[in-house]
């Protein structure tokens, strides 16, 4: 399987999106990513996820996942929009 090539205008698009639709402030997200999930990032560094200039790595994209409760669909194509190929398992019931 061929990895993704990142794009980071898609990306920093759909994480200020997001963002602004569940009503949070970057520090919001930064507080939440650390005492919900243990994941220690700086407003600076979400700052630069929002305007395109880095590509957070997938722990931050996880954290994004789980901090904005996106369903596996949406979690896919924030991953891909990282440059990540992720694989999910689901359990039939």
């Amino acid at each position: 399987m061929q990895q993704p090539k990142p794009d980071p205008a898609g990306l920093s698009a759909q994480l200020k999106r997001l963002r602004i639709q569940r009503d949070l402030t970057i520090p919001d997200v930064v507080n939440r990513m650390l005492t919900q999930y243990g994941v220690k990032r700086t407003r600076q560094n979400l700052y630069q996820h929002e305007r395109g200039i880095r590509v957070p790595c997938s722990e931050t994209v996880a954290a994004y996942c789980r901090v904005y409760d996106l369903n596996t669909s949406d979690a896919r194509r924030l991953y891909e929009l990282a440059g990540y190929v992720v694989v999910f398992a689901v359990e039939e019931g």
